[in-house]
């Protein structure tokens, strides 16, 4: 007996240690886990598809009360192993629904309880833990949610469908509309339904860009800006930001200084439980290129190809942020070649660079001038910026020089009196002559460029010409030397890039003119007749000339003749000049004849074969001799024709000389001539006298002058002498030639040239002279110049002065054709007129004082505050140009081109800055229309966007000064904030507000009033943030507002709406939910329990408005609506958002329920006919037939008493005693069984309902019993 009581007892206590194990593990705590930011969730990642793909794999698997898997399960075991297997694990491996219930309270999870009617909470999402509830709070049951209104779970029991397994059930199925006591319903939130994103902003190095703003596009279409941190990055985490799940959409909407816009719509995901710093998205923002052109033109403006320039950094080169070096000072950063189109370009970083022309095409000078570029950052849109530079080549020039000289080669070496001046040449294009771009045609293939003569040193020099192929040809000869035929070619080469000017050297000679002399020397003093030569005699020859200079003995001997047999004696060949003969050497008996001259000034020849040799007769016969009169020019030598002379001759005793020609005396002799033809005989500016003269001394007088010529300067004296020079006629008699020469009268014209302001001299201005009408040779009639034709083109000495000499008289017009750079040409033609006023001036001077202006620009800018009229210092404008700005020089020189920066003095890329005294003063500036434009205002002012037409453009003056002044100003950003009702837009005041940069420094506080707060001076383009610190009474506190200021120079318009607080407190029917008329309501304010409000509920809600922000009202229920109970108070706290608070107060009808039962067994006792009478009016409110379902009547009126009758009971039944009650306020439901027939409340089975309390009592009290059995048997 004591074994089997001992093994009775051992079997319990094992028992009990099991099940206290059992519930050890139960309740054995876990630590809790990490939560997700911002989430009052239990785990950090959202596996909430795992879990239910491992839920509905054990679909159908039976229901076992304690069972925990894997093939059965009751409710908490199922939830418990699903969870398990997915690797999430709550306070234990194995928890009930008690358990779970009291972990999860008490950590805090978020939770939302519903009523268990209700089909689909809008709250739940998948995968949270749904626990059920009776009506004593007891969680009764658990399963999980899958989202639809759908929960998949493990039951013993259901209302309907499946059951005793795992099944997929809908939600409301365990309400109380399906008989079951589960009331209401909680779902925990276990996972995550929320995630974040990290914006990173970096430049395309990988630097981190502060300041970027994002336009976020949520999945329900909302916006919200962010901007990146000075890290470049936007956290949503970081920042408190819970975003839901699903697909956003981002665009940049602004960057940094610096930088581009990239404003390409992207998207990111956002998924359930991915931390921001998981979900990192990274958007890169390039910076600007720049692109350097350079256009090569000659001074024509053409184009110009093969070009090479040298691209340098004229400072170090980097990116924005500096990280990245492209290019160090001086470094070379491309070599380009201009193509056809003489353009080349290069893409570089943004910076200063420096552009070097090393190599030009052939024709051209090297432009040394180094050319500055500055590509700086416009604006966060253009993402290329450039800069063309035009750079020109001026052409090589040529120059060639001639120098002359005498051959003596068949002169023994000796050149008499022959002379290097004035041979004239004439300089021809020996092909076509253009520029290298073969744009400009300077001359014809055999054009002639210019005549010239050669100096006393016998050089010509041809200046400033093109580069091509030229020959020179001699076309006059200066009567001493004869004329090389020959041509003499010319190549001006291009002689290389540095090579200004190449100079061309070129000789030529000319033999002198020369003759031989044949002497006859005769023996006899005798008069006519033929008589013999004498032999032996020697003549010897010395330039009379050289004789005069250094005597006889001293002088070069020429040639030493001697006479042969014949009395003949022939000289070799002497070259031009006059010679001194002396016989040197007689025969005893005879005396020396005189000395004679000779003289050679033609060519031997221009005579005929038989003349060629010049022959002199010398003997001591008395001399008589032809005279042949001459007129000629005085300068050229050349016979005057157009008009006649006329001479009177006087013999030595002063009578004059009178010929008896056919019975006329003749004592006037005149030359012939085109105007005046005198004689038949004799050429054209010459006239012989009729008879001969014998030998003496004469003296011509001229009485009359060819016009257009000076009278002689003294009368010209002759002799017939023992003079052996003399030609022969056509009848070999004697002929002396005696040439009367008149000179032309001759203009001077000087021209001086100065600064019309300094009066300074100004050298190298270009002039010509052009004949005006046509210039008449008075020598011969020809035409010297045609009216137009250049006389003279030449270039002020360092003077400033031109002088021209030697010009005839005439009509002239002299221009200006080229100044000085930085000079106006001047437009002014001069008149000068040369007329011979008497016969004796040989020379008339005229003088020209000519001024150049060089005018100037200045642009005078004064920047002031609009309204303070303050200066303002550091505004940059830029100055261009609005046409192509010319010089005025005569060579039009494009100095700017339209729509290119002007810069002078220190200024780069057009840009001038206001000083301290808010001025800009641009002096210095070509003439010219510009136009000037502000591109940077200070920080807080608007753009002036205004373009100034600057017009400096040369109006033919005098004025050497053009100005233009502006006074200008700029305008504080305005900014208008105003604080409004967000229902009548009218201004709020009362509210405190501040304003704080993007850096979150507070830039200004203040409250609002009756007009908008203006606050000048806000940064352009920057965001700031308007926030509301305290709304006005009765308002929502308004989200915070951020703006940006806009460049457009209207004031910026902020507003801020303020929302006044909106409650709508709506009275329903707690079952239907339908709104519910005539319920006494008033809302007290909970602290002085003040009535703010007071009415009788309709069918619409009841709006109050104004509630004060953060107070806690009471709603309370004075009366219900008859056949209701009162609602408890509802307590509500006006939230600070603005939105509708919308408060809802529900009445239950009143419900009393009626069950008829079987005194016996409790069923349901159908066919009473029962009825309920109003105490008080003994009226019948509701009579009926029992059934085997309760009764139910609705809307009984709370306070009053009402009699339960039986009228009559189901047959074999007795009629029960009246039973009276009273609607109770408190009593949601009462229940009336009549005569104690009871029938039973069905209780659905669904799980693990058993109380471990009253579990923990049995076993206790199970033990306690089995001691005391223990003990008894002991004492037993």
């Amino acid at each position: 007996m004591k074994d089997k009581i001992k093994k009775a007892i051992h079997k319990v206590l094992m028992t009990i240690a099991t099940i206290f194990i059992t519930l050890s593990t139960v309740f054995s705590s876990m630590p809790l886990q990490v939560q997700a930011a911002g989430e009052n969730i239990y785990f950090e990642v959202n596996k909430a598809d795992e879990v239910l793909k491992e839920a509905q794999r054990h679909l159908g698997k039976p229901y076992v009360w304690g069972a925990a898997g894997p093939n059965s399960f009751d409710c908490s075991g199922f939830v418990s192993y699903v969870f398990k297997q997915v690797g999430l694990k709550f306070n234990a491996d194995r928890f009930t629904t008690y358990s779970i219930d009291s972990y999860l309270e008490g950590l805090g999870v978020t939770s939302y309880t519903y009523s268990t009617e209700e089909a689909n909470p809008k709250n739940v999402k998948a995968g949270d833990i749904i626990l059920f509830y009776d009506n004593t709070g007891d969680a009764l049951h658990m399963g999980i949610y899958m989202g639809n209104g759908k929960i998949i779970h493990c039951a013993a029991e259901m209302p309907s469908g499946p059951q005793q397994q795992v099944m997929i059930s809908d939600i409301d199925l365990l309400s109380t509309k399906h008989g079951s006591s589960i009331i209401t319903y909680k779902a925990y939130r276990i996972f995550p339904d929320e995630g974040g994103v990290r914006l990173k902003k970096t430049d395309e190095f990988g630097n981190a860009l502060a300041g970027v703003k994002f336009k976020i596009t949520m999945p329900n279409g909302s916006t919200k800006t962010v901007t990146t941190n000075s890290n470049g990055i936007w956290d949503s985490d970081d920042e408190g930001v819970n975003l839901d799940t699903g697909t956003y959409k981002y665009q940049e909407v602004s960057t940094v200084e610096g930088y581009l816009l990239d404003n390409t719509v992207r998207s990111f995901t956002v998924k359930a439980g991915v931390k921001a710093s998981e979900n990192v998205v990274v958007v890169t923002n390039n910076e600007p290129t720049g692109e350097i052109e350079v256009i090569k033109t000659n001074t024509n403006g053409d184009r110009v190809s093969n070009t090479v320039f040298k691209v340098y950094a004229d400072k170090t080169i980097t990116n924005r942020a500096g990280s990245k070096v492209f290019y160090t000072k001086d470094q070379l950063v491309a070599t380009l070649t201009t193509s056809a189109n003489g353009k080349a370009s290069v893409k570089v970083p943004l910076g200063r660079y420096r552009i070097v022309e090393s190599q030009v095409t052939n024709g051209y000078i090297l432009n040394t001038k180094e050319h500055i570029v500055t590509l700086d950052y416009k604006n966060q849109t253009t993402s290329l910026i450039t800069s063309s530079t035009t750079i020109e080549n001026k052409e090589q020039k040529g120059k060639v020089v001639l120098k002359k000289s005498i051959d003596t080669t068949e002169t023994d070496g000796k050149y008499g009196d022959a002379y290097l001046q004035d041979n004239q040449y004439a300089l021809i294009a020996k092909e076509k002559i253009t520029n290298a771009a073969g744009t400009i045609k300077y001359y014809e293939k055999d054009q002639i460029i210019s005549y010239k003569k050669t100096d006393s040193n016998g050089m010509i020099t041809w200046d400033d010409l093109p580069l091509g192929k030229y020959y020179i040809e001699e076309v006059d000869n200066n009567g001493s030397l004869q004329i090389n035929s020959a041509k003499i070619d010319v190549s001006v080469d291009y002689a290389g890039q540095t090579v200004e000017k190449t100079v061309v050297n070129k000789t030529t000679a000319d033999k002198p003119n020369m003759q031989k002399i044949q002497i006859f020397k005769s023996g006899i003093d005798g008069s006519s007749g033929v008589y013999d030569g004498l032999e032996d005699v020697e003549f010897t020859l010395k330039l009379k000339s050289d004789v005069n200079k250094s005597g006889w003995d001293k002088a070069v001997t020429y040639d030493v003749i001697t006479t042969d047999k014949k009395g003949i004696a022939t000289t070799k060949y002497l070259p031009y000049g006059v010679y001194l003969v002396k016989e040197t050497k007689s025969p005893a008996d005879r005396i020396p004849a005189p000395d004679f001259t000779i003289s050679i000034s033609k060519n031997y020849t221009s005579y005929k074969k038989d003349e060629q040799i010049k022959k002199i007769n010398v003997n001591n016969a008395p001399l008589s001799a032809q005279v042949r009169i001459v007129k000629e020019d005085y300068d050229t030598g050349k016979a005057v024709t157009l008009n006649s002379a006329s001479f009177k001759i006087k013999d030595e005793d002063g009578n004059y000389v009178v010929q008896k020609v056919g019975g006329v005396k003749i004592d006037t002799f005149t030359t012939n001539s085109k105007n005046q033809v005198v004689s038949i005989f004799g050429k054209q500016g010459e006239v012989v006298l009729p008879l001969k003269l014998q030998s003496g001394s004469y003296t011509i007088d001229e009485i009359k002058t060819p016009e257009g010529f000076l009278e002689l300067e003294k009368p010209v004296t002759f002799k017939i002498e023992n003079i052996r020079d003399m030609d022969q006629d056509e009848d070999q008699e004697p002929i002396i030639t005696v040439k009367v020469k008149n000179r032309l009268p001759k203009g001077i014209l000087t021209i001086k040239k100065v600064d019309q302001t300094t009066k300074l001299p100004m050298e190298n201005v270009e002039y010509c002279l052009t004949a005006k009408k046509d210039i008449i040779n008075m020598i011969d009639g020809s035409k010297l110049y045609k009216a137009g034709e250049t006389v003279y083109e030449g270039k002020t000495n360092a003077k400033g002065i031109i002088t021209i000499k030697d010009i005839n008289m005439g009509e002239y017009e002299l221009r200006e054709k080229l100044t000085l750079e930085g000079y106006v040409l001047s437009e002014e033609v001069h008149d000068v007129v040369f007329t011979k006023k008497d016969n004796t001036t040989k020379v008339y001077e005229i003088g020209v004082n000519v001024t150049n202006i060089a005018p100037k620009g200045e642009i005078h800018l004064v920047k002031k505050d609009k309204d303070t009229k303050e200066f303002l210092s550091g505004v940059i404008y830029q100055l261009t140009a609005k046409e192509d700005i010319v010089s005025l020089d005569g060579r039009n020189t494009v100095l700017y081109k339209v729509g290119e920066p002007v810069s002078v003095d220190i200024s780069e890329d057009g840009r001038y800055m206001t000083d301290e005294t808010g001025e800009i003063n641009i002096a210095n500036l070509p003439l010219g229309k510009y136009e000037l434009k502000e591109v940077q205002a200070l920080e807080g002012y608007y753009l002036d966007t205004t373009v100034y037409d600057i017009d400096l453009s040369y109006d033919h003056s005098d004025k050497t000064l053009y100005t233009r002044s502006l006074e200008v100003t700029n305008k504080k950003t305005t900014t208008e904030i105003s604080k409004v009702d967000a229902t009548d837009e009218k201004e709020l005041e009362g509210a405190e507000l501040s304003l704080f940069d993007k850096d979150d420094n507070l830039i200004e506080s203040w409250t609002s009033g009756k007009e908008p707060h203006i606050i000048k001076g806000l940064l352009i383009g920057m965001e700031y943030r308007l926030h509301e610190d305290l709304a006005p009474l009765g308002y929502a506190t308004a989200s915070d507002v951020t703006f940006t200021i806009d460049e457009s120079g209207e004031a910026t318009k902020v507003e801020m709406k303020d929302e006044i607080t909106k409650t709508e407190i709506l009275k329903v029917d707690a079952d239907t939910k339908e709104p519910l008329a005539g319920a006494q309501l008033q809302v007290l304010e909970k602290e002085s329990k003040n009535i703010i409000d007071e009415w009788t509920s309709s069918e619409e809600a009841h709006k109050i408005t104004g509630l004060h922000v953060g107070k806690t009202y009471v709603l309370h229920e004075v009366n219900a609506p008859a056949g209701y109970h009162k609602a408890e108070d509802v307590e509500f706290t006006i939230a600070d958002s603005g939105e509708i608070l919308k408060v809802e107060m529900s009445d239950r009808i009143t419900t009393i329920i009626v069950e008829k039962q079987d005194a016996e067994n409790g069923e349901a006792l159908q066919g009473a006919v029962l009825t309920i009478v109003d105490k008080e009016t003994g009226k019948t409110v509701e009579t009926w037939k029992s059934t085997k379902e309760p009764h139910e009547i609705k809307g009984l009126e709370v306070g009053k008493s009402y009699i339960l009758k039986e009228i009559s009971a189901p047959s074999h039944y007795e009629k029960a005693g009246d039973i009276e009650f009273k609607v109770e306020e408190d009593m949601q439901v009462q229940h009336l069984v009549m005569k104690d027939k009871r029938t039973p409340i069905t209780v659905v089975q669904t799980g693990d309902e058993t109380k471990v309390m009253p579990l923990l009592a049995i076993v206790l009290g199970a033990g306690i019993a089995v001691l005391v059995l223990y003990r008894k048997s002991k004492k037993q």
